[in-house]
């Protein structure tokens, strides 16, 4: 599998518009609903094998597209932890929460939809990508924002905390899909900062809820499943 190189050659370049091309077509299409010489054709290929030379299948495609996001998510998240302790030693719990979240919700296409939730949400459910960490919590500016958000919820099994952030993620990115789309078709939705507002508090009430103790006996001896 090729994966392009930031500021690279000519080529390089071309292999990452492919990956726009395809992030934006699966994440409104679904993997079924995008074609390889779709995508080929939309990135500006005349061949139509192009894209499935390079990548494979539309599977190891999709794990390009993460591979590729996640290196400009965490950088994002470096960013924004790093201005957040510099504001305060002491960040609040949706202050961390945000700087785990809020840089997916940046990624935007033409139209303003938050592509990258989109396509998250398309992936999540399938079989090749249930243990498959699509989240991308286990980078190091990720963590530390896990860690310190643990802090408020220390009562909690660290595995059982990071799969509540995952399930968490989940939730907030659904809501602001469902924003977006409201939107787009003209539909009445409530403003962005509003609904963003509201889910990061059901978020953060989900996130330190007291859980049933054979839940806690669970994960304290087999610790957090994959995915």
């Amino acid at each position: 599998m090729t994966q392009p190189a930031a500021g690279g050659s000519s080529n390089e370049k071309r292999l990452q518009k492919v990956l726009e091309t395809a992030e934006h077509l699966i994440a409104l299409s679904g993997l079924e609903g995008a074609s390889m010489r779709q995508i080929s054709a939309s990135a500006g290929y005349t061949n139509s094998n192009t894209v499935q030379y390079h990548f494979g299948d539309k599977y190891s495609l999709v794990d390009a597209i993460l591979e590729w996001r996640c290196a400009e998510l965490e950088e994002r998240r470096n960013v924004l932890l790093r201005e957040l302790l510099q504001r305060t030693p002491h960040p609040g719990a949706a202050e961390l929460l945000k700087v785990i979240i809020d840089p997916i919700l940046e990624v935007r296409d033409g139209d303003g939809r938050r592509i990258h939730a989109h396509l998250l949400l398309k992936i999540m459910y399938l079989n090749r990508f249930a243990n498959k960490e699509v989240w991308q919590i286990s980078t190091p500016a990720t963590l530390k924002s896990i860690h310190l958000l643990h802090g408020y919820a220390p009562h909690l099994h660290m595995d059982l905390f990071r799969t509540r952030v995952s399930r968490i993620s989940a939730m907030i990115l659904q809501l602001v899909v469902n924003n977006d789309l409201a939107m787009l078709d003209n539909i009445a939705a409530p403003p962005e900062e509003i609904m963003l507002e509201d889910a990061y508090s059901i978020a953060l009430a989900g996130l330190q809820a007291v859980v049933p103790i054979a839940t806690e006996m669970w994960f304290s001896r087999y610790g957090r499943p994959k995915g």
